[in-house]
């Protein structure tokens, strides 16, 4: 047995036997352990405080580890400011990206739905894939939300940005930019003809009938609805169509977009 395995097996043994709504404090408990097995530890500990209604408090560097967690529970303890300030919420990778400097990706960008983070995906790759490489994209919730996340890593070191839909406009000089279009991307993209003639030749799916049976008054169940009607993942038919909508996109809106991302580096 690893010096890390038998470690883990010590300290689940004193979480199963202490008493009921205990308050543990664990001090890099992934030390010595793999990825997957942090990630797994992670599971480990959120059934046992559901289980055991134990409060776990627990230090941690390891990105595997905090993956394994919801956001509800992430907080970052940031010191780059010369105070120490706690930043709730944040993804695995943003808070990873703070505590390595922001060393490992040039932009961390955030959008605020999957149909969002699909559509940049494909404007980027179009504009400049190697550039694609290098940044990393969120999904981070509504408008309202990408600015309180702005507003509140505006003094950190990490490389921000946030792209929100074509309907709520941008703010270049807080780094907050919009997708192309005038709609939420998931109206842009049923509106593309180019999308209808797609999902006819791929699904044999007429979008004009579809859109007649669709929810008006909810866009985001759309490509749910749609994945359910071609017996298709619904990432698979999201990202599809955000291709095809992309491609369709005049060059000069992409590269724009792109270029405003690659500027904010330099901010």
């Amino acid at each position: 047995m690893g010096c890390g395995e038998g470690r883990v097996q010590h300290f689940i043994q004193q979480l199963e036997s202490l008493p009921e709504k205990s308050l543990v404090l664990l001090e890099e408990p992934e030390t010595s352990l793999h990825q997957s097995a942090q990630f797994e530890l992670g599971r480990y500990l959120i059934d046992v405080c559901i289980r055991r209604k134990h409060q776990v408090l627990l230090t941690t560097h390891a990105e595997s580890l905090l993956a394994s967690l919801p956001s509800a529970c992430r907080i970052y303890i940031d010191r780059s400011t010369g105070n120490i300030r706690p930043i709730n919420g944040l993804s695995s990778a943003q808070a990873a990206s703070l505590m390595a400097n922001a060393a490992t990706k040039a932009l961390q960008i955030l959008v605020e739905d999957p149909v969002g983070k699909a559509v940049l995906t494909e404007i980027i790759r179009r504009s400049d894939a190697t550039f694609l490489r290098t940044v990393e994209i969120h999904s981070s919730g509504d408008k309202d939300a990408l600015q309180r996340i702005m507003q509140t890593l505006s003094g950190t070191s990490l490389a921000l940005a946030a792209v929100r839909d074509a309907d709520t406009g941008a703010s270049p000089k807080q780094n907050l930019f919009s997708l192309p279009g005038t709609k939420p991307p998931e109206k842009e993209i049923f509106e593309c003809p180019s999308v209808g003639q797609y999902l006819h030749d791929q699904y044999s799916l007429h979008l004009a009938d579809f859109m007649t049976a669709a929810d008006q008054n909810d866009h985001h169940a759309w490509f749910g609805a749609l994945a359910h009607a071609v017996c298709a993942d619904e990432a698979t038919v999201t990202t599809e169509c955000a291709r095809v909508y992309v491609s369709s996109l005049p060059e000069n809106d992409c590269d724009a977009l792109v270029g405003q991302l690659k500027a904010a580096i330099k901010r």
